[in-house]
C-alpha cells in the first residue's frame, strides 16, 4: 500500500490547486489539478510529509501545528495497490505559490467551482475529488474508501463518513 498526504491551502471556501507536472505508479494524476502532497519518506511524521510536500510543490511554507486534520481516505485502484491518503487542511502559511518542478499553474477556486472538467469534457482533476473536497474546504471531517478504476479515471464506489474529529 502507497502511503501519502495532501495539503489543502485554504482561504475562506477558496482552495488553491496546482496542476501536477509528475504522478505515481506510472503517471497516474500528470496534468491534473491538485492539492499539495505525495509520498511519506521513511522515518517522516505524516504531518512533516505534508509541509515538505508542499514546500517542494508550491514553495508554500507551512507548520505542522498549524494543519489541520480533514480526511483519510483509501483509494482503491483495480488491480493496483491501494493508496492511503492522510489530508490536511492549511489556513496559514508564508509565501506565494511559485511553479516548481512538480507542479505548475497555482490557482484559487471557489469549492462550488472546482475545475472537474475542461470545456470539451476531458477530466482535470481525479474524478472522485467532487465526492469530498468541497465538504472538507467547508469544514467537514472525512474518513472513507473510494473505488477507481485501473487509470483512476472513472469512479466505482464511494464510501464516505463523517465524522466529528480526526487525530493525525
Amino acid at each position: 500500500m502507497f502511503q501519502q498526504t495532501i495539503c489543502l491551502v485554504v482561504r475562506g471556501e477558496e482552495v488553491l490547486l496546482g496542476i501536477k507536472n509528475t504522478g505515481f505508479d506510472g503517471g497516474l494524476g500528470i496534468g491534473r489539478w491538485n492539492g499539495y502532497g505525495g509520498h511519506i519518506e521513511s522515518g517522516e511524521t505524516i504531518r512533516r510529509t505534508s509541509v515538505r510536500e508542499t514546500e517542494e510543490e508550491s514553495a508554500l511554507i507551512t507548520r505542522e501545528e498549524d494543519l489541520i486534520p480533514a480526511c483519510h481516505l483509501i483509494f482503491v485502484f483495480a488491480g493496483k495497490p491501494k493508496v492511503e491518503c492522510w489530508i490536511f487542511i492549511a489556513k496559514e502559511w508564508q509565501g506565494e505559490p511559485k511553479d516548481t518542478k512538480e507542479m505548475r499553474s497555482h490557482a484559487w477556486f471557489h469549492c462550488g467551482c472546482l475545475p472537474y472538467v475542461d470545456e470539451k469534457g476531458n477530466l482535470t482533476m481525479w474524478p472522485a475529488d467532487r465526492f469530498w473536497m468541497p465538504q472538507v474546504i467547508r469544514g467537514a471531517k472525512l474518513n472513507g474508501k473510494i473505488y477507481f478504476d485501473e487509470r483512476g479515471n472513472e469512479v466505482l464506489r464511494v464510501e464516505l463518513k463523517e465524522v466529528e474529529s480526526l487525530d493525525f
